[in-house]
């Protein structure tokens, strides 16, 4: 699992996210030197989360 910064992820947010989506391991994002979020592939996620999702994608399609 990788570490970065909030300006470093935002900077190379492309970069990023296609880390995560093809190597599938997740990235925490460091903001104030605090974890702050984590990006990971939803294929990771658990069966609820992936029905949250699913659901909000329903809403803006």
């Amino acid at each position: 699992m990788r570490i970065v910064k909030a300006s470093e992820a935002r900077q190379n947010f492309q970069d990023v996210i296609d880390s995560v989506y093809y190597k599938h391991d997740p990235i925490i994002i460091m903001k104030r030197k605090k974890p702050w979020v984590v990006v990971q592939p939803m294929n990771s996620l658990d069966e609820k989360a992936i029905q949250k999702v699913n659901k909000a994608i329903e809403k803006i399609q």
